[in-house]
């Protein structure tokens, strides 16, 4: 298993701005996780390319301490913005979430297997995927002409998505559903929320 760390270090106590960029070798046979949950946005886009490329904005009092952690385990990659293993939180646990701020940006090839988890993160997705499954909680996903295969879940976050094609199935417990044109497909798209609205290929 390979593991790479993205270090950003700075002064003690000082508000800072770092921007880390990484590429990895990545193809087809290639499975890449997210875990987004230190992130305040995220977006992953497929793309013509053939490496893996991840852009990461880091900024807050605790920069120092932060580490983009890339893990490698055969075919498997894991992206995880987090802090370093020796951070100490300060008396209020959750203070530190409150002044860093991570913006991650990943470009894959086309038809990638990605999935991201994630918590208050916004998330927007484009381009065409082999597989894409986001799970959010409070954060929304945006998914703008996406297609493949594609699974996305909510607690409280809105999904919206313009240009998606496939075989749309689209629940919302307690939100509301805005639906456009759905049209037919070779792909299967499921769209579930709890509390958060859905609005797929809604042009009004």
């Amino acid at each position: 298993m390979k593991q790479f760390l993205a270090l950003i270090l700075f002064a003690h106590g000082a508000t800072a701005q770092k921007v880390v960029r990484k590429t990895l070798p990545y193809n087809s046979l290639k499975y890449l996780q997210i875990d987004a949950k230190n992130c305040y946005t995220t977006s992953v886009t497929a793309t013509h390319i053939e490496e893996l490329q991840i852009e990461a904005t880091l900024e807050g009092e605790y920069t120092e301490d932060l580490a983009i952690r890339i893990t490698e385990n055969g075919n498997n990659i894991l992206v995880s913005p987090d802090f370093l293993p020796n951070f100490k939180n300060p008396n209020d646990k959750l203070s530190a979430h409150k002044v860093i701020s991570i913006a991650l940006h990943v470009r894959v090839p086309l038809r990638s297997d990605v999935t991201v988890y994630g918590t208050s993160t916004a998330f927007v997705g484009s381009g065409p995927f082999k597989h894409l499954k986001v799970v959010l909680s409070d954060g929304d996903c945006s998914l703008n002409r996406t297609s493949g295969n594609i699974a996305v879940k909510t607690q409280n976050g809105n999904i919206s998505a313009m240009g998606l094609p496939g075989n749309i199935t689209a629940t919302s417990t307690y939100g509301k559903l805005h639906l456009g044109e759905l049209g037919q497909g070779f792909y299967e798209v499921n769209l579930e929320s709890v509390t958060g609205n859905i609005s797929v290929n809604n042009t009004k």
